[in-house]
């Protein structure tokens, strides 16, 4: 099932926030980008993460950016993303490789579930989505406790990508004794409508404890095509030192489909 879910400003301030005053300014994009999303990683311990980016994109345009930045084993953090149009916005999120709110191997395509955030809206992203008002949180961990690792997907391990995704126009009522007949049209036709030991080679991301977060489902008539890409790669503090090449996984055997049919991220399959 694929859902548009809206931030509930009130309860994000109250509860996804968790204690601000650890963010500190340390996050930079390149400088030549046209931002649409302002992406932060904050850990619980170090606060905002430093990102290094590096000089050159390789085959990636000038709206697909990808940085890596330094994992600490165990540590909580969470995803703070700004949207910095003007415009609504939906945004495909993934760790590891897997969409952060149904737990599905993610393709970053606009038929996925995304949230979505109003205009200058801040959203801060705790965990694994896992109800309405539930997350599990994201902290750094091996490969085999990680949440992709226990679904036998190592794809994509160490990722954290957000794909930006602009909404079509909606159309204006041709006359208001219309607009009731309309808005059920539309309502009923659009897509995705609302019923919202030692170190190990590659770090990922572990299905932590449950937290009250509380979200609302939304229409949302994606573009087809995202406005803006971003990739962030963790390593452990060895390999980002040493190696930081931003080399991309090659893609693993494919995992048998979740049986999970809620539309959110279901526990790891060992638990």
């Amino acid at each position: 099932m694929r859902r548009f879910i809206s931030i509930v400003a009130g309860f994000l301030f109250a509860f996804a926030l968790g204690i601000p005053l650890l963010a500190r300014e340390m996050y930079y994009h390149p400088p030549d980008r046209d931002k649409y999303v302002s992406l932060e990683v904050v850990g619980d311990e170090r606060g905002t993460l430093s990102v290094l980016w590096p000089e050159r994109y390789g085959r990636w345009d000038s709206h697909n950016f990808q940085g890596t930045l330094e994992a600490s084993r165990g540590e909580r953090y969470r995803l703070r993303l700004t949207n910095c149009t003007d415009s609504r916005i939906g945004l495909v999120i993934a760790v590891d490789g897997r969409n952060i709110i149904s737990g599905d191997r993610s393709y970053q395509r606009p038929s996925e579930s995304m949230y979505v955030l109003n205009p200058r809206q801040t959203g801060v992203f705790n965990g694994w989505r896992s109800g309405m008002s539930r997350e599990n949180r994201f902290y750094f961990t091996s490969e085999t406790d990680s949440y992709a690792g226990s679904w036998g997907d190592t794809s994509r391990l160490g990722f954290i990508e957000v794909s930006v995704f602009m909404e079509r126009p909606r159309p204006e009522p041709i006359h208001p004794i219309f607009e009731k007949d309309q808005a059920r049209s539309r309502s009923d036709n659009a897509p995705g409508a609302s019923v919202q030991k030692s170190e190990e080679s590659s770090p990922g991301t572990g299905y932590g404890e449950e937290i009250y977060s509380r979200v609302r489902e939304t229409d949302f008539d994606p573009e087809s095509f995202p406005a803006e890409r971003i990739s962030l790669k963790y390593e452990w503090p060895s390999a980002f030192h040493t190696q930081n090449d931003h080399r991309y996984h090659a893609p693993s055997p494919r995992y048998a489909p979740d049986e999970d049919d809620s539309g959110f991220a279901p526990p790891p399959p060992r638990r």
